[in-house]
């Protein structure tokens, strides 16, 4: 009893940083995720070396063009960032470097080049068709074995790019 009242501030502040740590791991687990990006495969979005926050609670609500974190379906131990391009259900054609979905012309105001390939891919339900906006420097749908990224592999939205300083903007 005595140790408790000679030290009571310390323990107070323990049990404080206790309890902000706490909820801050499970704003982690719960709430969004954070990724780093080694690749220049989203280049001109995304650089090499960008820090992202992705929010969890909306995967629910993904659309065409937004970028997303997800597990790599060959290896779901690699965290893959990557612009989604097929929803459900989707027919996507990529001719003459141009990305069709269901026959309309995807936009394309984020990549720097056209890719050189050509392809039909069929989206199955529940699955996405991602591409790189580096078309040409990026290991995405089109080269997976598995081709598709199942709606339980996504593990955030990307919102922002929070480091570098000069790099930062939002989604």
């Amino acid at each position: 009893m005595q140790f408790l009242k000679q030290n009571r501030k310390i323990l107070l502040k323990a049990t404080g940083l206790a309890g902000l740590f706490l909820l801050c791991l499970y704003l982690r687990m719960q709430i969004f995720t954070l990724a780093y990006v080694p690749s220049e495969s989203m280049v001109p979005t995304l650089q090499d070396g960008d820090f992202l926050f992705a929010t969890k609670y909306d995967k629910a609500e993904i659309k065409r063009y937004d970028v997303v974190l997800f597990n790599f379906p060959d290896n779901e131990r690699l965290c893959f960032v990557k612009r989604v391009i097929g929803m459900p259900g989707d027919t996507i054609e990529i001719k003459d470097g141009r990305v069709y979905a269901n026959g309309v012309l995807c936009q394309d105001n984020f990549v720097e080049e056209l890719s050189n390939d050509d392809g039909i891919y069929q989206v199955p339900e529940g699955c996405y068709f991602m591409l790189g906006d580096n078309r040409n420097n990026s290991l995405d749908s089109r080269f997976w074995e598995n081709t598709f990224v199942q709606q339980d592999q996504i593990r955030g939205r990307v919102k922002c790019i929070l480091f570098p300083f000069s790099h930062i903007k939002t989604f």
